[in-house]
């Protein structure tokens, strides 16, 4: 079933691509936070985008995640030429984290220290603001990510990252 699950948190994200991703459209990078993970984003469109991520602790859990990102360009509703490489962003997604069964309840992650097992998904709210400056192609950002967890308990869950991407 872990499997199945992680296989469909890839794929879902390449099946919702509404066109063909231009050359730059694909960027690969590293989020430190809460998760630290390996990030990578396609853009759909100039406004749309697939974000996911993958995650590895030390305290034996993994988490995979995907998100629907939905774009506004300038920086709180002013244009120039700097706030235009600015972007704040707000979208959807899901997270799935699986971890050892022997993993002491109290270092679990928020959201899945009630219940036992080894399997925990939860919807997310990702917020955020990315930088891409002109050269080189590469996109700083700051997110903050609300959001609820609905396997194998309702709890509340926040994650929050500061990363960078390099864009192909």
């Amino acid at each position: 079933m872990k499997i199945i699950l992680l296989v469909l948190a890839f794929m879902i994200p390449g099946l919702l691509q509404a066109q063909p991703a231009a050359p730059r459209d694909f960027g690969i990078g590293l989020a430190i936070g809460s998760p630290t993970a390996i990030t990578g984003k396609v853009w759909l469109t100039n406004a749309a985008a697939i974000d996911m991520g993958l995650a590895y602790s030390s305290h034996n859990y993994v988490l995979v995640y995907g998100d629907y990102l939905l774009h506004t360009n300038g920086l709180f509703g002013q244009r120039s030429e700097l706030s235009d490489r600015f972007t704040t962003y707000i979208g959807i997604g899901l997270g799935i984290y699986s971890w050892d069964r022997g993993y002491y309840y109290e270092d679990r992650p928020a959201g899945w220290r009630r219940k036992d097992g080894d399997l925990g998904a939860y919807a997310r709210i990702p917020l955020g603001l990315e930088w891409t400056p002109r050269h080189p192609s590469i996109g700083v950002f700051v997110e903050l990510v609300p959001g609820i967890s609905i396997i194998p308990s309702i709890d509340a869950v926040i994650n929050a990252a500061l990363g960078i991407r390099y864009y192909f």
